[in-house]
């Protein structure tokens, strides 16, 4: 009966979300994803929350459709002889959504605000910084402790800048429901677990974006999702198209399918700071075992690369193309591997246990709201019960499982210990858009550094390494270095990278066909909202009755249906 109230609740709330727009301005996107309140401190993921982030929100430097930072917030720019000082030269045409005017004393105080409260993702990156200051209204100078070629890509193409006359007061920024940027789109409405509604920003500084309103119910299941989109529900939606819906949609005569690598990574993590896990030569086993060519082609029929063992994505001119030859799937190598460990068959039941004899189950978490990762999941189990390792995959509410893991802990301390063994998991796209992201990934200072290292790896040689990219000036050095860091990757497996999946974007065209496919992103950024045609008026009456039948017609269903669940459930009580 629970799962028939949740239908009507989610039928009603659509219903209302998606009736005729009465102006041709708004867009209708499903989310597969609520991202809380959209600050800096409290959206919840990079894909999609970031992208909604950066539709209120603003950086310096914006990535481009090739992947490419360029001017945004910035009008021009000058480095100095020795490539430690910058000088930004800041737009004086941009105005905070509630009219306060934009200025280089925000641009310091965000820098100072991110390095004095400790956040995951702008907090390291800032730490490069040896002094901001203002030398005039529009004009920043930062000067770096080291050289670094890296810096434009992050963190001034990543970090969204905070207007200071609303935080420099806020002593508790993840509880701050500060929502006010420069961006293109304003913020206006947000219910929880239900839908947000954004209102074009009309005194843009880059022009009026093309939506006069974006609508965006939240549709965390993705059959709901895709069959919304495939209703003409949503004119779009945020997540890819699973594999086997995308010939159905480029079939359907008003969809468009756009595709293109991701550098998304969908990783299995394991716990290097854990038994059996804290031996490179279990991993090592672990990662003969997995066949990531059977899961390219299991879960995404193709539509994905191969995962490489320095993790980073083929495509990426840093890529290390001998880890090409790297042995991928060997699992006769990975059973004498477990025997030379001592882990063996003791009881000859086909499953392997600990060298002290004790029955041995490793668990593997996975999110319930990511279908294709808990099939993995499944996949993995059985590609290790084949060399001999019992694996309970343990499946967990998205939240549930960060917690589990220490990703977004309360106070962003990542030397703790790691509460799991391994776990389904990945990086969003921007993760890989320069060398020096290595940085957060692998760093064995986790704290103040290493802050995406949930693996919990550390290794002096790699941090060196790593260090010197973020350190160098040069472009072709940093390339050369990250190449070092990928062998150095390969060798060690702190994770099993197992691949990348393509991005297959499905959308109403005749509604809006001004999506921008950015490199290794995809369709679900700003760019796609600046530039374009606005939206075409929706289908069908503008108002009036043909919302109202639209809602009475799916209330009448969700009736008739809780009905039908009563009737069967007193046909069951009468047996």
């Amino acid at each position: 009966m629970w799962k028939v109230h949740r239908w009507l609740a989610a039928s009603i709330l659509l219903a209302l979300l998606v009736s005729p727009a009465t102006a041709s301005g708004r867009l209708r996107v499903g989310l597969h994803a609520d991202e809380s309140t959209l600050t800096p401190y409290s959206y919840v993921t990079g894909d999609p929350g970031y992208n909604l982030l950066l539709f209120v929100y603003d950086t310096l430097f914006q990535i481009n459709a090739d992947g490419v930072p360029e001017p945004w917030l910035v009008e021009a720019w000058a480095w100095s002889e020795d490539g430690r000082q910058l000088t930004l030269d800041l737009r004086a045409d941009v105005i905070w959504h509630d009219g306060e005017p934009f200025t280089a004393a925000d641009v310091v105080f965000t820098f100072d605000y991110v390095r004095r409260y400790a956040h995951t993702r702008w907090t390291g990156p800032a730490q490069a910084i040896e002094r901001i200051e203002e030398a005039g209204r529009h004009r920043v100078v930062i000067t770096l402790r080291d050289p670094s070629a890296g810096f434009i890509y992050q963190p001034l193409a990543d970090q969204p800048i905070m207007p200071k006359h609303l935080w420099k007061d806020v002593t508790d920024p993840r509880t701050f429901d500060g929502r006010i940027g420069t961006g293109p789109f304003r913020l206006v409405e947000y219910v929880p677990d239900q839908y947000y509604r954004f209102e074009a920003n009309r005194q843009y500084f880059r022009g009026p974006p093309a939506a006069e309103e974006l609508v965006m119910p939240i549709i965390k299941d993705s059959t709901a999702l895709f069959t919304a989109l495939k209703a003409g529900e949503v004119d779009a939606v945020s997540r890819t198209l699973t594999p086997e819906l995308v010939g159905e949609f480029s079939a359907l005569p008003r969809m468009r399918v756009v595709s293109g690598p991701l550098t998304v990574t969908y990783l299995l993590c394991l716990n290097n700071q854990v038994t059996p896990f804290d031996d490179r030569d279990f991993r090592r086993a672990v990662a003969l075992a997995v066949d990531r060519r059977d899961m390219v082609d299991t879960l995404f029929l193709g539509h994905a690369r191969l995962g490489s063992p320095g993790w980073v994505h083929p495509d990426l001119p840093w890529y290390h193309e001998e880890l090409d030859r790297e042995p991928a799937f060997d699992p006769d190598l990975a059973r004498q591997l477990l025997d030379r460990l001592g882990y063996l068959d003791v009881d000859n039941d086909g499953l392997r246990e600990w060298p002290d004899g004790r029955g041995m189950t490793l668990a593997l978490l996975a999110s319930s709201h990511d279908p294709i990762r808990l099939r993995g999941a499944e996949l993995v189990a059985a590609y290790l019960k084949a060399v001999g390792l019992r694996v309970n995959v343990v499946v967990m509410e998205r939240a549930s499982l960060s917690a589990r893991i220490g990703w977004g802990e309360p106070d962003h301390d990542y030397s703790k210990p790691r509460n799991y063994e391994m776990v389904m998991w990945g990086w969003s796209a921007p993760v890989q858009s320069w060398p020096g992201r290595m940085l957060g990934v692998f760093h064995s200072d986790h704290r103040n550094v290493g802050t995406l290292n949930l693996q919990g790896s550390s290794d002096p040689l790699l941090d060196t390494v790593l260090e010197q990219i973020v350190t160098t000036a040069d472009l072709e050095r940093q390339f050369e270095l990250a190449r070092q860091a990928q062998r150095r990757i390969a060798d060690t497996i702190p994770f099993v990278t197992l691949l990348y999946p393509d991005g297959v974007y499905a959308f109403n065209a005749e509604a809006y066909d001004g999506w921008v496919f950015v490199k290794g992103q995809g369709i679900f950024n700003k760019l796609s909202f600046l530039g374009g045609s606005p939206p075409a008026p929706a289908a069908g009456p503008s108002s009036g009755t043909g919302g109202r039948v639209a809602v009475i017609a799916l209330l009448l269903l969700a009736v008739v249906a809780v009905g039908v669940a009563w009737r069967r459930r007193l046909a069951v009580s009468a047996r």
